[in-house]
């Protein structure tokens, strides 16, 4: 799991770095989470150019922010000691604002409807999160890397893997998941809208 957050960070580096010179050089490159991080990443891009990295270090997870030009600008913390995690999710919302999706549990004893997907949001600048209180998914979603899109309607869709490939759409708790079988191709998910 560590490979896909270097990799991904790694990306996102190359790209600003492209983005900010032209091409891409070896001094451009900046760690962007802590060497213990594990998991996905997720990636947001703000209307002001701002790159939203979410990514998960033990029982938290956090926002670095990149901007357009390629520089480390700041992190915030978008969950802290909760009982579990992994790798987040991250979409700009048609109104501008951040949505993050957590999969995990806030307390040790949480189980049922407690556990699974949560969703947070936050102004553009990342700061300030907001826990909403829906939860879904429960122990297909707990604790296994999420990978979310908005869909041309507005609506989050989001997939987690592990015993198959499972997709939400909304942010409901009564949503039913659409579920693929155990397959070697859906133990990781992704999930992408085009124009």
């Amino acid at each position: 799991m560590k490979w896909k957050l270097a990799l991904a960070a790694a990306t996102g580096a190359t790209l600003l770095t492209g983005l900010a010179s032209g091409a891409p050089s070896a001094s451009g490159w900046s760690r962007l989470s802590d060497a213990e991080a594990a998991g996905s990443v997720g990636l947001a891009r703000a209307a002001n150019g701002t790159l939203h990295v979410l990514w998960a270090r033990g029982a938290n997870v956090y926002d670095t922010r990149v901007t357009a030009s390629g520089k480390v600008s700041g992190r915030s913390t978008v969950i802290s000691g909760w009982a579990s995690t992994a790798g987040p999710a991250a979409v700009i919302q048609a109104d501008g604002t951040l949505r993050a999706f957590v999969p995990g549990s806030i307390n040790p004893a949480d189980t049922g409807p407690a556990i699974g997907l949560h969703t947070l949001t936050a102004r553009e600048t990342g700061t300030n999160w907001t826990l909403e209180p829906e939860v879904w998914g429960g122990a297909l979603a707990n604790q296994r890397d999420v990978n979310g899109v908005l869909g041309k309607d507005g609506q989050p869709v989001t997939a987690v893997g592990g015993g198959g490939a499972v997709f939400f759409r909304g942010i409901t708790d009564d949503q039913r998941p659409t579920i693929l079988p155990p397959t070697p191709y859906s133990y990781d998910p992704e999930v992408a809208s085009d124009s």
